[in-house]
């Protein structure tokens, strides 16, 4: 497993079979920190030769009244929507959470595709439509 810290707790990232399995346990505090996390990742998931991610966040993203929360949400999407990978699956926690992920990465052309089960998203990862 490998730790990148963040200035607002941590993401953990291993190798599982077949994908980056991805734990949030932070929150990055500027677009910048985004961006960085987000390439740290992304040279991990090609170093370990992986073409699909799953990410889970054990704490909730930066506030809407942070000042930076809107650029920070934009960093992400960024990202996500420029990664090399085939796949990538966010675990949330409800159902309105996951037409909200699924509509933007629409809009932002990202393969991203929202779950409330961590078994169903893993099979997707896998191939399974």
């Amino acid at each position: 497993m490998q730790r990148y810290s963040l200035a607002d707790g941590h993401v953990d990232w291993a190798r599982e079979d077949g994908y980056l399995r991805v734990v949030e346990a932070g929150n990055p505090q500027t677009p910048e920190e985004m961006a960085q996390y987000f390439a740290a990742m992304e040279r991990a998931r090609i170093a370990m030769r992986l073409d699909a991610v799953l990410i889970t966040a054990q704490a909730s993203g930066p506030s809407p009244t942070s000042p930076h929360w809107k650029a920070i949400r934009e960093a992400r999407w960024k990202a996500l929507a420029e990664t090399g990978a085939r796949r990538i699956a966010v675990l949330v926690d409800e159902e309105l959470a996951v037409t909200r992920v699924q509509m933007t990465a629409l809009s932002v052309r990202a393969p991203v595709r929202a779950f409330t089960s961590e078994a169903d998203a893993v099979r997707w990862l896998r191939g399974a439509t």
